[in-house]
C-alpha cells in the first residue's frame, strides 16, 4: 500500500512539473512558449545562435545569416556571402519542412558556416516562436535561433 502511495505521489509531482504554463496569484496562467500557425513564421529573421556539432561563435554569425518566410510559401535569405531561395510548408502543430534550396556558391572568407547553416535549415523538422525569436530544430540535431527583423 505504501509503495502505491509513493508511486502515485511521484507521478503527480512529475506530471505537475511538465506543465507548460506558469501561474501565481498575481499572474494568471500563460503559455511559456508562444508558437503556432504558419503566420508565425512570416517575415524576416536574423540568425543569432546556431547549435550544431561544432561551436559557432558570434563573430562568425555576424557575417549575415538571414531568412525571410513569405506568405506564399517561398523563402529566401543570405548565408554569409551566399544567397538562397526555395519553398517551405508549415503546419499548425509546429512542423516545418523546407525544400532543397537553390543557392549561390561563392567562396566566403573563413571562418564561414554557410554550408552548415543551409544544411540545418533544409533539414528543418519543427519550429516555435518565443516572443520576437524563432527557433527551428532539424533532423540533424541542429538548432537555429533567429531574431525578428523589424521593417
Amino acid at each position: 500500500m505504501r509503495r502505491k502511495y509513493c508511486c502515485g505521489l511521484l507521478l503527480t509531482v512529475f506530471l505537475s512539473a511538465c506543465s507548460d504554463t506558469t501561474e501565481s496569484a498575481d499572474h494568471p496562467a500563460t503559455p511559456l512558449v508562444v508558437a503556432g500557425d504558419e503566420s508565425g513564421l512570416q517575415g524576416s529573421w536574423r540568425l543569432v545562435d546556431m547549435t550544431a556539432r561544432i561551436e559557432v561563435g558570434e563573430a562568425t554569425l555576424a557575417a549575415g545569416y538571414t531568412v525571410t518566410f513569405d506568405e506564399d510559401g517561398s523563402l529566401n535569405g543570405s548565408a554569409d556571402c551566399n544567397y538562397f531561395y526555395g519553398s517551405y510548408a508549415a503546419s499548425s502543430d509546429y512542423k516545418l519542412s523546407v525544400s532543397t534550396l537553390d543557392k549561390t556558391q561563392a567562396a566566403c572568407p573563413q571562418p564561414s558556416v554557410w554550408s552548415l547553416y543551409l544544411g540545418i535549415l533544409q533539414s528543418a523538422l519543427r519550429y516555435e516562436r518565443m516572443g520576437d525569436r524563432l527557433i527551428i530544430t532539424s533532423t540533424l540535431n541542429g538548432r537555429l535561433v533567429f531574431e525578428q527583423v523589424s521593417g
